[in-house]
């Protein structure tokens, strides 16, 4: 079973980022997203891109399920900034995506995830799994083995 060793908050608190070993990959939170800055949102993708440039790693878990408020100015931020801030820096990527509560917002994240796909060939896959406690294990399995190569 991985381990936690790291448990970074933005700035605001609505932005996680968590560090687990053995084997190695992060899992990124988005919460309550109505008061988060487009400075603080680029500041935080910056810090994901980072942290997998330095622990080597390109496996990423993003929890949606608790997220709202996604504004238009931070998807707009999100879409102009996630390759080179993000996939550019790892030396590989694979997406396990916890879906939220909001059908809508579930319908645009997977629309967004079959676009980014092209962007790198980095990119390796990205996936989408329901909020459930044998979905989120499903997904780490997934994420956790997928073959890369690089």
């Amino acid at each position: 079973m991985s381990k936690l060793i790291n448990d970074t908050l933005s700035k605001s608190g609505q932005l996680g980022l968590l560090v687990c070993e053995n084997p190695t990959y992060l899992i990124g939170s988005y919460r309550d997203l109505k008061n988060v800055t487009t400075d603080e949102y680029i500041a935080y993708m910056a810090m994901v891109g980072d942290t997998m440039v330095k622990l080597n790693t390109g496996r990423v878990m993003l929890d949606l399920s608790e997220m709202k408020g996604f504004s238009l100015s931070l998807r707009a931020a999100a879409v102009n900034n996630v390759n080179k801030l993000v996939i550019a820096k790892a030396p590989y990527f694979v997406l396990a995506i916890i879906k939220g509560n909001d059908m809508f917002e579930n319908l645009a994240t997977q629309t967004a995830l079959k676009m980014a796909l092209p962007l790198s060939s980095k990119f390796l896959a990205g996936k989408m799994f329901e909020n459930t406690e044998a979905e989120r294990i499903l997904a780490r399995k997934w994420l956790v083995e997928y073959p890369v190569s690089f």
